[in-house]
């Protein structure tokens, strides 16, 4: 599993997960400091995950990311504001879900199909002028899963 960042339209940054071999998790490591950073310099930010093409995810990192997940998540300032994950796989599903109930998501987190749809997502979440009830249609007329944080 390999993991892609990029920072260059910050506070938004696109994640991509893709198959791949990660040689002694170096891209995974950098990403989480790269998470674990933002904090440190309380930056406020939002996250885009395109898994579209991860079909086989590194379930031996789920241990490690938890752990860390938690460590961040005692910050009394959330400055992940939301993230949003683009998958049609089933089985990659399953296993959000899986890791959703051992370790509630950081902050908002959206399921989405496709990248068109989470591009969308992400001009409507950031439109200062859409209200809470416009964001909430708009999540149920496009059939999209919000899970809520701790």
């Amino acid at each position: 599993m390999r993991i892609t960042f990029d920072t260059d339209k910050h506070p938004f940054v696109v994640v991509t997960i893709v198959d791949g071999e990660d040689k002694d998790n170096i891209l995974y490591e950098s990403f989480m400091t790269y998470l674990e950073t933002q904090y440190k310099e309380k930056n406020f930010f939002y996250l885009l995950f395109n898994t579209e093409n991860l079909s086989t995810p590194n379930i031996l990192l789920l241990r490690n990311y938890i752990q860390r997940i938690q460590q961040l998540k005692t910050s009394p300032i959330r400055y992940l504001q939301f993230y949003i994950i683009v998958t049609s796989n089933p089985w990659i599903k399953k296993l959000l879900y899986m890791l959703w109930n051992l370790c509630k998501p950081m902050s908002f987190a959206y399921l989405v199909d496709n990248t068109t749809l989470a591009y969308n997502l992400l001009n409507t979440l950031t439109t200062s002028n859409n209200n809470k009830e416009y964001i909430h249609a708009y999540l149920l007329m496009n059939e999209i899963t919000k899970i809520e944080p701790e």
